[in-house]
């Protein structure tokens, strides 16, 4: 089983779309894939594939319903576990109700693949689930902010014994070649003031029909498959699935019970933190005039995508009244 942890400096990256996409590209070359909802609070999992679940690992936590009562079953030929509140709940079980959880995940033996989507930014539980992590994927955006706050998450993890390499995806870019350029620039200032091997796994596209199918509550890769998006992800899932000594990190498995072990021990414990003056020391060394060209470049992306949002709302309230104006025609008909 290989565990993927998906996470972000911050919110508003793509971080839960990549998360849910990738999940659904795996099951669809033949993997059985769990996605593992690990956003406290936010059941974004939810909606972005217009569906919720009765039950979440709160109610497992509680004693009140068992693991496999609360897993969402092949929904897209994907199984689904919402996490909600229920993972904050970690940092204060008790030896027995953890035992309880790890003996219940410690079943789930029948997956190639789990899927984790963490919350965005550098809350304890973030942080858990990426050190507990063998595979760590880090999404950033061609902006100074997301940059400098996924650089930020990576001190901590490094701060907290973290030596694994981190992949690196380059979302909502221009093209492949300006992916590959944030890439390089992340990485190069990564390496000289932390000492972590990043990795690239690839660029998603700006791609409107991303956020078409936002507005339909249902992922892109399904309806929208030969996107550029969606090819993007079956590239990035095929890279997920090659096996080989070029790259041991993609290839490590581990049991999903001692994954959680693992978090929850981190949960419990006393994490370290970068002391105020040096993380701001760091963002400056980030947001140099490199990182800022970059941010030019992608200016006109933005507002073309702040465009196409507003004309999507437009648009949902063109359909609205029509579909008033018709419903007035069928009562008056009647």
């Amino acid at each position: 089983m290989k565990i993927v942890t998906i996470t972000s400096g911050k919110g508003g990256v793509g971080k839960t779309n990549i998360a849910v996409n990738l999940a659904i590209s795996l099951a669809r070359k033949g993997y059985k894939t769990c996605l593992f909802d690990a956003d406290i609070g936010l059941a974004n999992v939810n909606i972005l594939m217009g569906i919720v679940g009765k039950y979440t690992l709160e109610d497992v936590i509680s004693g009140s319903k068992i693991l496999k009562e609360v897993i969402i079953k092949n929904w897209n030929s994907i199984d689904i576990i919402p996490g909600s509140s229920g993972v904050e709940q970690f940092e204060t079980l008790e030896k027995k109700e953890l035992e309880n959880i790890i003996t219940q995940f410690s079943n789930l033996d029948e997956y190639d693949y789990i899927i984790v989507d963490t919350g965005a930014g550098i809350s304890k539980a973030v942080v858990s689930f990426c050190l507990a992590s063998s595979i760590l994927i880090v999404a950033v955006v061609p902006e100074p902010t997301s940059l400098t706050d996924a650089y930020s998450l990576l001190k901590v993890l490094k701060f907290n014994g973290f030596k694994n390499q981190v992949n690196i995806i380059a979302n909502r870019v221009k093209s492949e070649t300006l992916g590959k350029k944030v890439f390089e620039k992340f990485k190069n200032t990564v390496l000289k003031y932390i000492n972590l091997d990043l990795s690239y796994l690839g660029s998603i596209p700006e791609d409107q029909n991303v956020l078409e199918a936002v507005s339909m509550q249902s992922p892109f890769i399904l309806n929208f498959p030969d996107s550029p998006a969606s090819k993007k992800i079956f590239q990035i899932s095929g890279i997920l699935a090659q096996s080989n000594n070029e790259n041991p990190d993609i290839s490590e498995e581990t049991s999903f019970d001692s994954f959680i072990k693992s978090c929850s021990n981190f949960f419990q414990s006393s994490l370290k933190l970068i002391r105020q003056k040096e993380q701001n020391n760091h963002s400056g060394n980030i947001k140099s005039k490199q990182i800022e060209s970059a941010e030019a470049e992608n200016k006109a992306a933005v507002q073309k995508l702040n465009l196409l949002i507003e004309k999507n709302h437009a648009m949902l309230k063109e359909l609205e009244a029509l579909k008033t104006i018709l419903l007035k025609k069928e009562c008056s008909k009647s």
